[in-house]
């Protein structure tokens, strides 16, 4: 039950959510470092001009972001899926799925796998909201569905509420020198289980309690902080509780990779029909691509581009992803008109 009890602690560190949030997902590839604070993380201010800082991070492991198309035995089995995120942990080596369903301009999670361990929202899917969601807003509603745990299978009923609670200003730093200071906006999640197993839907082997918080870059369309607090109470294994705590390597705390690379222009910006992209002679780009609001792939180059084929692109927001052969990576947000 331990180990179910890390997969609800990591199972929502995935969600990506200022002031105004305009989209769910992180940015695909992106790169979160893995800390244990040495002193508590207070995340209690809330509201509007909040302020946080943590300065007791302590570095120990790295994960990836990447998404993908679901196949069909994900498909068949979270119904209603279309977009499939995979986290990949390299220390320790781990990997778990986080499974969404976009509708128009809404976001549900239809269920989460990670060693052994499904969560299936079968019976009703999490909603997260409407994108954009602006400060103040909050959706709340019960959940559903099936787990299986080590052989064990049951049912679980519950409530999630997903809330934009805060923004202001957010400050880190960590033992290798790594700092951020900037404008963020939050996002809280709060979600509450009870776990069944055979016939007995009225008393519950297990309940979970869990808070999550995604700290919003405001000037990046991505997440710079995410830490999640989850408990469970059972009558049979006793009181547990796990915390985690992750920061976007490329936006917050990389010594290494800086959040931008001089020598890279993209003009103009809003666009109409052509972005032009100027690049010095001593930058050589590996790999550029254009990614919509959800992260999908919707342009992919691997030669040094003078422009960007945006003429054929929808009105709304992207992001263009470059990277060098030096291992750096900037990414811009474009506006299409």
């Amino acid at each position: 039950m331990k180990t179910l009890l890390l997969f609800f602690s990591i199972f929502f560190i995935n969600l990506c959510f200022c002031q105004e949030i305009e989209t769910f997902n992180t940015v695909d590839g992106s790169k979160f470092l893995i800390y244990d604070p040495t002193s508590t993380i207070d995340q209690t201010p809330s509201g509007s001009g909040s302020n946080w800082s943590f300065s007791n991070l302590n570095r120990i492991g790295e994960n990836t972001d990447n998404y993908s198309v679901p196949n069909a035995d994900e498909q068949n089995t979270f119904q209603g899926t279309t977009e499939v995120l995979t986290v990949q942990q390299l220390s320790p080596p781990a990997e778990r799925k986080l499974f969404l369903k976009h509708a128009a301009n809404t976001t549900y999670i239809t269920g989460a796998t990670q060693e052994g361990i499904t969560l299936n929202y079968s019976g009703e899917n999490a909603y997260v909201g409407e994108f954009p969601m602006s400060f103040n807003t909050q959706n709340s509603g019960p959940v559903s569905g099936t787990f299986s745990y080590d052989g064990t299978n049951g049912t679980f009923t519950g409530t999630f509420t997903a809330e934009v609670d805060a923004h202001g200003n957010l400050s880190l730093s960590d033992n290798y020198g790594g700092n951020f200071n900037r404008g963020v906006t939050r996002l809280k999640v709060v979600q509450n289980l009870n776990l069944f197993v055979g016939v007995n839907t009225f008393v519950p082997v297990a309940t979970v309690n869990q808070l999550s918080y995604y700290y919003y870059d405001s000037s990046e369309d991505n997440i710079a902080f995410r830490t999640n607090d989850v408990s469970l109470v059972s009558t049979l294994l006793g009181n547990q509780n796990s915390k985690s705590f992750e920061a976007n390597n490329l936006y917050t705390l990389s010594v290494k990779t800086p959040q931008r690379l001089e020598g890279i222009v993209i003009y103009p910006n809003p666009v109409k029909d052509v972005t032009n992209i100027k690049i010095d002679k001593d930058i050589n780009i590996v790999s550029l691509k254009i990614l919509n609001l959800i992260g999908q792939t919707i342009y992919h180059t691997k030669t040094n581009p003078v422009d960007l084929p945006t003429n054929k692109l929808k009105r709304g927001l992207y992001f263009v992803v470059l990277e060098t052969d030096s291992d750096r990576k900037y990414i811009k947000k474009i506006i299409k008109q």
